[in-house]
């Protein structure tokens, strides 16, 4: 998930000093639209279901925590949901 981190020679200071960045995949670099994510807690919210509990809930976030369930498989089963 997170990108690996480089060091980067700010030019400002002719190179003197070292800052470290985060440099993200490709992927990651792009943003999502603030109405691609409102899409996209639709269809999570949808995914969820109106009879999730609480529990419900903070079992799937533990799975993700826990690497149980990866984050690239929850994406996955929100997208492939049939409405």
């Amino acid at each position: 998930m997170g990108g690996e981190v480089k060091p980067y020679r700010d030019g400002l200071t002719n190179g003197s000093a070292v800052i470290l960045i985060a440099r993200m995949n490709k992927k990651e670099d792009m943003k999502m639209s603030m109405k691609d994510r409102k899409k996209m807690m639709v269809r999570v919210e949808d995914w969820i279901g109106s009879d999730a509990s609480r529990t419900d809930l903070i079992e799937i976030i533990a799975q993700v925590a826990l690497g149980e369930y990866t984050a690239k498989q929850l994406k996955e089963d929100v997208l492939s949901y049939d409405i």
